[in-house]
């Protein structure tokens, strides 16, 4: 299960240039207790519902990670590297 970002880590992936602020509060706002596989899958229904833009989503996906590894007990690698899409 995954834990809720700090409102510090959530402003910073909100303040990204061209991220869509509301959403990317909102949507990191409430990961607590839900998988990253459910983050992902709820990523994709409300991307494609919304219409947000790639910084958004690119925003949200680093967020899960985030949250993913502080579940882990990762604090410390809140800005490890992440890994890269496939293309």
């Amino acid at each position: 299960m995954l834990k809720d970002l700090p409102a510090d880590r959530i402003e910073k992936l909100a303040s990204k240039p061209d991220v869509k602020r509301i959403a990317c509060e909102n949507f990191l706002g409430t990961l607590d207790g839900c998988t990253k596989s459910e983050a992902l899958a709820n990523l994709k229904l409300d991307t494609k519902s919304y219409g947000w833009n790639a910084a958004t989503v690119s925003a949200i996906e680093e967020g899960i990670w985030d949250a993913d590894r502080l579940s882990l007990g990762w604090n410390a690698c809140l800005e490890a590297p992440r890994p890269k899409k496939r293309v």
